[in-house]
């Protein structure tokens, strides 16, 4: 297992985060252009595998309609402190894959 890819991809989608622009268009490019070009099974170690894809399943719950994407649909349902904690999330999954990068 190589999670250097994983941890490439959760690196970018913190550099989105932090990026200019709203909050809610940070977070979708986050995830639409990083997050969602992860493949856990192959891509992060096994204890983050769950959370992972809990927090992707999260961004795929709403429908879009006319020309939004599935992501952009489901974070503009978001209220702010769901946008906080999806933020949150991605930084705690950041941090971690860190730490096991650093042990290999």
């Amino acid at each position: 297992m190589s999670i250097s890819y994983g941890w490439e991809k959760l690196y970018l989608a913190i550099d989105c985060l932090t990026s200019e622009g709203d909050q809610t268009g940070r977070l979708v490019d986050a995830v639409s252009f990083n997050l969602a070009q992860i493949t856990s099974e192959n891509d992060l170690p096994e204890s983050l595998k769950l959370r992972f894809d809990n927090l992707m399943e999260s961004f795929r719950a709403v429908q879009p309609t006319q020309n939004e994407g599935l992501f952009r649909a489901t974070i503009n349902s978001f209220s702010a402190m769901e946008r906080k904690a999806a933020v949150e999330e991605i930084i705690s999954l950041y941090t971690e894959i860190s730490k096991h990068r650093e042990l290999i």
